[in-house]
């Protein structure tokens, strides 16, 4: 009994770290192989930007931007980049006894967002704490460190592991729907930062296997989703944008259409036209005229009246500029 006459609760914990080996945030080449391992203690993985091929005992898979992974003690494995870009990853590796975190073993799977925040918060109290060196395999305690620095860093990894426990133990139609979530969401950013690169494109040619070199994606994934999402091939969807960039540029009357083909990328103004009219229904001369017509700059003809200078193909909304 406690001096109050209240009785002493015993709080019960799941799981505990009490060492850490190495902490480690890599900043990788685009082509880089790691050695291969094998340790008696847990490794962390986090993949902060890119992708990597990671092997475990034979099994193959993919990490991407926003996914970790956790090695098992004793677990075999290296991991590849894939040339497409240049990867940035999160390592940690530390002894837990813990049996709860089994249910976890060389488990991978994508992080939600406030997941990401966990580790967002655990790396800058890593950076207050630690100097994390990438050529020892030791941690260094920094002589100056924020208060209670390392114990906010132990217990931030434990939050974030006891999150991913919970969400393993999810039945199986829930962790179906929280990962469907998630790649959508993952697709919809993605598309997002493709169509901004396209907008700032404009007049530069553009492939689809350009856009997936620069965003590291592979070419029959990228068209898949982004045709799901959008309802538009990546070509089509990249042509749709200039003519809306033309429209814009003829209802300003700045420039003659020799003049937008030429800024938008188009080998001749016949095939501008072209393009243009089979997305508008209508020349781009015609359009200007029916713009004249619509804002009282022009004499009204009947064919102007009845068309729409507006007619194009539906676009989704788009994100903003940067």
């Amino acid at each position: 009994m406690s001096t109050l006459g209240y009785p002493r609760f015993t709080l019960q914990l799941e799981l505990a770290i009490e060492h850490l080996y190495t902490y480690y945030y890599f900043e990788l080449p685009p082509h880089y192989t790691t050695v291969k391992e094998q340790n008696d203690f847990w490794t962390l993985c986090y993949m902060d930007k890119g992708e990597i091929r990671v092997f475990t005992d034979g099994r193959e898979r993919l990490l991407k931007q926003g996914d970790i992974i956790l090695y098992a003690p004793d677990t075999h494995h290296w991991g590849q980049t894939t040339g497409k870009n240049a990867p940035n990853i999160m390592i940690v590796t530390f002894d837990c006894a813990s049996p709860c975190l089994d249910g976890l073993r060389d488990a991978s799977f994508p992080l939600l967002d406030d997941e990401k925040k966990i580790i967002s918060i655990l790396l800058q109290e890593a950076y207050g704490a630690f100097e994390l060196l990438t050529q020892d395999c030791m941690i260094i305690r920094k002589p100056a460190v924020p208060f209670a620095g390392e114990q906010l860093v132990k217990n931030y990894l434990e939050i974030l592991l006891l999150r991913l426990i919970r969400r393993q133990a999810l039945p199986d139609a829930e962790q179906a729907g929280i990962t469907s979530t998630l790649k959508q969401n993952r697709d919809s950013r993605l598309h997002a930062e493709i169509v901004r690169h396209m907008r700032k494109h404009l007049s530069t040619p553009l492939s689809v296997e350009a856009l997936c070199r620069q965003f590291g994606v592979g070419k029959a994934q990228l068209s898949a989703s982004f045709k799901q999402s959008t309802g538009y091939g990546l070509m089509e969807y990249f042509n749709l944008l200039k003519i809306e960039e033309a429209k814009k540029l003829i209802r300003e009357n700045n420039c003659t259409v020799t003049e937008i083909a030429d800024r938008l990328g188009y080998n001749n103004v016949q095939y501008f036209s072209k393009q243009f009219k089979r997305i508008c229904g209508m020349k781009p001369t015609e359009y200007g005229k029916t713009v004249q017509v619509r804002f009282g700059r022009g004499d009204a003809s009947l064919t102007a009246l009845s068309a729409n200078p507006f007619l194009v193909t539906p676009l989704l909304d788009l994100p903003p500029d940067d």
